[in-house]
């Protein structure tokens, strides 16, 4: 028997709270959510910004959505996502399908 729910979100982690009454009439409480984390894969070369019109060496970047359970991540529910990001700037550019 559901009590209440609400969903709030703070630094990227969206959280689900569920307040249960179980078959003894105690509370239960589930904490169920999804968060976002990021990979720095390294860098992968010099490049010029549009941006920010500076040259620096670029970070491949990668990212996945995870289905959480009281904050700890425990599978995937998205593909991983990669792109380049300048370092000065943080502008992020996509990496093409073909080049992956």
């Amino acid at each position: 028997m559901q009590n209440f729910k609400y969903l709030f979100e703070f630094s990227r982690l969206k959280i689900s709270i569920i307040n249960n009454t179980n078959i003894k009439g105690e509370n239960m409480i589930i904490l169920f959510g999804s968060k976002t984390i990021y990979k720095n894969m390294g860098t992968v070369g010099s490049y010029h910004c549009g941006r920010c019109n500076n040259t620096s060496e670029w970070q491949f970047m990668q990212y996945r959505t995870w289905f959480t359970l009281f904050f700890i991540p425990v599978f995937p529910i998205s593909k991983t996502h990669e792109y380049l990001q300048c370092p000065i700037c943080n502008q992020a550019y996509q990496v093409p399908e073909d080049e992956k």
